[in-house]
């Protein structure tokens, strides 16, 4: 059974990848502030790179770093 941080993390994580790494659609579709999706991006190790296309990266456990 997952923890509710693992479910959060995937949840967000699929909408970065949904959303194309749109910041602001990304967190007016999760329901919270842009700066609430900052700190969950962080909290997970979630990095949003655009170039032509976006790139999502995490770390294994963010908690470790």
């Amino acid at each position: 059974m997952k923890t509710l941080k693992e479910v959060e993390r995937e949840h967000v994580t699929n909408m970065v990848e949904e959303l194309g790494g749109d910041k602001k659609a990304i967190a007016q579709a999760l329901g919270i502030s842009l700066k609430t999706l900052y700190n969950k991006l962080d909290k997970f190790g979630i990095s949003i790179k655009k170039v032509h296309k976006f790139e999502v990266t995490t770390r294994e456990d963010p908690t470790q770093e």
